[in-house]
């Protein structure tokens, strides 16, 4: 029987050497104590470097017939590993923890020359054919393992880096109530390293989904399309705040580059600066003079304000009238500390514009959403949000279309990657017809925000005004998988089925939008669908209903008046779109494009209607 291939022996990497077969571990040739369990740790960890050995993997190793608490023994392991190599879990030089995954050993080995080797004593041939063997086969297993890390880095050449998501960083805090704190940081780190004009940055609105995780890099990556990921953490020690972060090749799971940063509270902004500047350093990114310019500039905040304005950010995102309301409040806190606080007006701008049609008329919000808007950019033009609620209010609103644009293109050049940015310009486009641009801008858009399914449900919005009834029905279909309780991609989907005269399954997608959220715009496409589907007593119905509703809360005007032109009653269509207009509702800008009037464009009133809203005839 031939013997067993001895196990690899030792091993190298900066002035540690491990003799994995006695069990020690020596620094520049002094043995240094680690105990048994963690040592067991760290020659698993070196077993694969640079690789991810997951929490799982190491239990199986470890404790493969027992019952212990893996947490608690990996954590006391892994810390006993760092205290005795000098390694720290914010700025790691030697094991890298990845949260909720497992860990990673990221410094190169260095493979020993054969006369390092220890010796072994022996009287036969084969025992010494053996040992060469063995010897041969370290040095194969080490090179290979340093080969394929330096393969990995390769990979990640800074120079093919195009993309790059910001995951959710980690709240290290024990209070829940913080994670205000650690969603605003995450969605303010990615506004600004949005503005590296090279780089392709997802939206946080697709990245949250990977908080608390189980997916490896490699997955996320695949997922989100991103070359680069940035893992991180945070903790807030009184006024004091501390951000590991973390630079990972997605495709390889190879850690490239990571950095502890500490604060005060006041410095925040230029703390997410110098990150944003640090990433742009190691994926060699040219930074040109408005990026230079933006980086190098950073107004301390105080505390209370900046704080105001997270939670105010972290409500809003909710969506009901409820956290609007309460978003609005902690908007305004911001400005009573410091009236000099651009980002807390643009707050209160996307609030009032939040509200609009669904929760107030938009006479009562709007000029309250352009005032705050105004007063954002008058008190800092380079934020992006404040053009963009602009830009909003002028085209939905005011119907002023060359501002409108003007506003939508200067937060584009602010933030290449700002996904909203992208979806409003591209309803902007297709409310003028000019549907390749917009096409291609929602299209933008939702490789910015592939998880978002109000943007998949906005594409299917602009083939459905472009007329490409097949994309319309691919893009509804993916807004409703990636939302599925998400009445607007339902809504959506029904229209496609209409378009393709399946009235059956358009109805049920509308009614299972309806049973989400029993609004106008439904009823709008309920009747239209009735109608086409030469049901007309449903469609009166309905259309009677919405006029009802319209007597006691606010109704958009220009959904009752597709209802009517759908029942052939020109009359009450342009009655109904004449106090669309009247009204300023912000339906109005889809005249121009909608397959839904076509029955009223040959008459002289149409034609009028487009020159007061200033569209293309």
């Amino acid at each position: 029987m031939e013997p067993a291939v001895p196990s690899p022996r030792l091993v190298r990497f900066e002035t540690f050497e491990v003799d994995l077969r006695a069990g020690e571990l020596r620094k520049a040739g002094v043995r240094v104590k680690l105990p048994g369990q963690p040592f067991q740790v760290l020659a698993i960890l070196l077993e694969s470097p640079g690789e991810v050995v997951t929490r799982e993997e190491l239990r199986k190793r470890l404790w493969p017939d027992t019952f212990v608490d893996v947490d608690h023994n990996l954590n006391t392991a892994i810390n006993k590993i760092r205290e005795v190599l000098g390694d720290s879990a914010e700025s790691p030089r030697f094991v890298e923890t990845l949260p909720r995954r497992g860990y990673r050993f990221i410094e190169p080995l260095t493979p020993l020359p054969a006369e390092r080797q220890p010796a072994m004593q022996s009287s036969h041939v084969r025992r010494y054919v053996t040992v060469g063997a063995a010897l041969l086969f370290l040095l194969a297993l080490s090179g290979a393992a340093f080969l394929k890390w330096r393969l990995a880095r390769r990979a990640a050449d800074p120079s093919a880096i195009r993309s790059l998501a910001v995951l959710p960083l980690a709240n290290l805090s024990a209070d829940p109530s913080e994670q205000y704190l650690v969603d605003g940081l995450t969605e303010e780190l990615t506004s600004e390293i949005s503005q590296l004009h090279s780089l392709r940055v997802i939206s946080r609105t697709s990245t949250m989904q990977y908080r608390d995780t189980q997916k490896r890099a490699p997955e996320i990556a695949k997922e989100l399309q991103a070359d680069v990921l940035i893992e991180g953490s945070i903790l807030q020690v009184n006024d004091r705040v501390r951000i590991t972060a973390k630079l990972i090749h997605g495709p390889s799971d190879t850690h490239l580059w990571s950095k502890r940063y500490e604060r005060d509270l006041r410095n925040v902004i230029a703390l997410q600066h110098e990150i944003a500047s640090d990433i742009a350093r190691e994926v060699r990114i040219s930074l040109g003079p408005q990026e230079q310019a933006h980086l190098a500039r950073a107004r301390e905040v105080i505390p209370e304000v900046h704080e105001a304005y997270l939670r105010g950010r972290f409500h809003l995102q909710n969506g009901s009238k409820a956290s609007i309301y309460r978003a609005l409040d902690y908007f305004q806190q911001a400005i009573e500390k410091d009236v000099e606080y651009a980002p807390a007006y643009a707050g209160v701008a996307d609030a009032y514009t939040a509200m609009r049609s669904t929760y107030a008329a938009p006479s009562e919000v709007m000029p309250k959403a352009k005032a705050a808007a105004l007063k954002a950019v008058a008190l800092d033009e380079t934020l992006p949000e404040p053009h963009v609620s602009l830009g909003g209010v002028l085209m939905f609103y005011d119907y002023d279309w060359p501002n409108a644009e003007r506003e939508f293109q200067r937060a584009l050049d602010i933030r290449p990657s700002y996904a909203e940015a992208h979806d409003y310009y591209a309803m902007f486009l297709v409310a003028n017809r000019r549907f390749q641009a917009a096409v291609d801008e929602i299209l933008r858009a939702r490789q910015l925000d592939p998880a978002s399914g109000l943007i998949a449900a906005d594409a299917a919005w602009v083939f459905y005004l472009k007329r490409d009834y097949d994309q319309l029905m691919e893009q509804a279909k993916g807004a409703v998988e990636l939302a599925p309780n998400y009445w607007l991609g339902h809504l959506q989907l029904g229209l496609a089925y209409e378009k393709k005269g399946d009235f059956a399954r358009a109805l049920q997608e509308l009614e299972e939008a309806r049973r989400m959220d029993d609004n106008s715009a439904i009823l709008e496409m309920l009747a239209g669908t009735y109608a086409a589907a030469g049901r007309p007593d449903e469609a009166r119905r309905i259309t009677e209903e919405m006029v009802e509703r319209s007597t006691k809360r606010y109704i958009c005007a220009y959904e009752v008046a597709t209802t009517y032109a759908g029942l052939k009653d020109r009359e009450s269509a342009f009655l109904w779109l004449r106090k669309s207009l009247d009204e300023r509702a912000d339906c109005s800008p889809w005249i121009a494009a909608d397959p839904k009037l076509d029955p009223l464009r040959t008459d002289p009133r149409f034609q009028d209607l487009l020159r007061r809203l200033g569209l293309p005839q």
